[in-house]
């Protein structure tokens, strides 16, 4: 399962992938972005909190969801994704999506801790 929510607060949208996570559900997820109406800025900071995630789908499958993300960032100058991750296949995948994206407008950062992530984020 995926939940997500805008914190205006921080200006980080709060993402927590936990249980079962599907490729369906991830690649709704990253389309779900493209809203137009959701009132994010243009340089969108996310904030991923996958440690409790278990992916339900394959490493072929994998590239289905790099394709959807290096599509995605249409509406945004930039989005700057710190991911929380403690799976060790979770973490592995993070990892190849990092490096399939590096030449795109996603940028994807894999993390053990939420300090590390906000600082990251943040510029610190």
């Amino acid at each position: 399962m995926i939940d997500s929510k805008f914190n205006a607060e921080s200006g980080l949208l709060e993402t927590r992938l936990h249980g079962p996570v599907s490729k369906s559900e991830v690649i709704d997820y990253v389309n779900s972005l493209r809203n137009e109406d959701n009132g994010y800025p243009n340089e969108l900071k996310i904030i991923t909190d996958a440690t409790s995630a278990k992916l339900g789908f394959s490493r072929k499958e994998l590239s289905d969801v790099i394709k959807t993300v290096n599509d995605h960032p249409g509406l945004y100058s930039s989005i700057k994704d710190a991911m929380i991750m403690s799976n060790p296949r979770a973490t592995a995948y993070s990892m190849i999506v990092e490096l399939f994206t590096k030449n795109s407008r996603y940028h994807v950062k894999i993390f053990s801790t939420q300090e590390a992530a906000l600082k990251w984020l943040n510029g610190q």
